[in-house]
């Protein structure tokens, strides 16, 4: 039986403690291969000057606040591990499981309430899948599938939530092969998944709230101004709240220092809605990092705040959500039974 991944959450509920392993769903008997967690805060050189707009440091100070808060929060009230134990291995070569054209751009819909293995046999050699119950996915590049994602929501008469992990340009991820990233030119094309056709809508007469958006960002300015600006009135949403992941050590301290210019120990969960008069908490997970790329899965965290009957999807996601659809190029990565052991 598999650990719940919340080792504590404050009274409030703004302040989180999430081990990232145990949120992903898991196969029982089963545990998804991790890698070694940090033990002390990494040094990093400090630029130079002053190279931060003014929005960006009145921006950096109130997160700042935030994360100072919450760690503060959980040393006074917690005494607990801050990871459960990891099981750690090498990561696989990308090219194990870069080819499962047999399925790719076909989506695949699991109506069992029970976990499956699916099989690929084409190309060789054969690879198996580990399909968690009533999930679904749609193995493609987002730029070419978006006529089948819209298909999807259809059928499934669209989504309460969508959850977005866009491969943000980034320097050091772009000197990566393992990982890919948006170019400049390619960010103006997420304005062209048609969110706004596959979202509830809201009914303003009987209270009931619209699909809700969430999406990471960096921590660059211009990626937030972007979602604020173009993504978010394009998507027919507003900006209702933001969750932040601090990045911890095994011990409990920001991965960086938190006076760092260079990087920061934390990325933002931005969360976007129709127009409705509600509140949306901001909340601050605290969680030790795992592999490059892998964010905490927030499904137990954000389902209070979603009808109990409801449909999710997660986009660029890397591994699938029990009762979710996953749509990306990526979607079942992290599903192939060489990641768990």
């Amino acid at each position: 039986m598999s650990s719940p991944p919340i080792l504590y959450e404050s009274p409030s509920g703004h302040v989180v403690l999430l081990d990232i392993p145990s949120s992903i769903s898991s196969p029982p008997g089963l545990r998804l291969c991790s890698s070694s967690p940090p033990g002390a805060q990494y040094a990093l050189p400090e630029p130079k000057g002053n190279s931060l707009n003014q929005g960006s440091i009145e921006s950096t100070e109130e997160t700042r606040a935030l994360v100072l808060e919450a760690l503060d929060h959980i040393y006074k009230n917690y005494s607990g591990p801050f990871l459960l134990p990891r099981t750690t291995s090498k990561e696989p070569a990308i090219e194990d499981v870069d080819d499962i054209s047999d399925i790719y751009s076909t989506p695949v819909f699991s109506m069992s309430g029970a976990w499956r293995a699916l099989t690929v046999l084409h190309p060789a050699p054969q690879k198996r899948f580990y399909i968690p119950p009533n999930s679904s996915f749609l193995l493609s590049d987002f730029q070419t599938s978006i006529p089948a994602f819209t298909a999807i929501s259809t059928h499934l008469r669209k989504f309460h939530l969508v959850l977005l992990d866009p491969p943000w340009p980034n320097k050091s991820a772009a000197r990566n092969r393992t990982y890919t990233t948006l170019n400049r030119f390619d960010i103006q094309k997420l304005q062209c998944i048609p969110l706004s056709q596959t979202l509830t809508p809201p009914d303003h007469a009987s209270g009931i709230r619209g699909g809700l958006v969430g999406i990471w960002i960096t921590n660059k300015p211009k990626f937030r101004s972007f979602v604020l600006e173009n993504l978010f009135p394009e998507w027919g949403v507003e900006f209702v709240s933001e969750w932040v992941w601090v990045k911890i050590t095994s011990s409990g301290e920001p991965i960086f220092d938190l006076e760092s210019r260079v990087r920061k120990s934390y990325e933002v969960l931005m969360f976007g809605r129709a127009r409705i008069v509600e509140v949306f908490p901001r909340k601050t997970i605290l969680a030790v990092p795992d592999v490059h790329s892998r964010k905490p899965c927030i499904k137990e965290l954000i389902e209070q705040y979603l009808p109990r009957e409801y449909n999710a999807c997660e986009i660029f996601g890397r591994n699938l959500t029990e009762g979710w659809v996953t749509w990306g190029d990526e979607a079942i990565k992290y599903n192939w039974s060489g990641y768990w052991s």
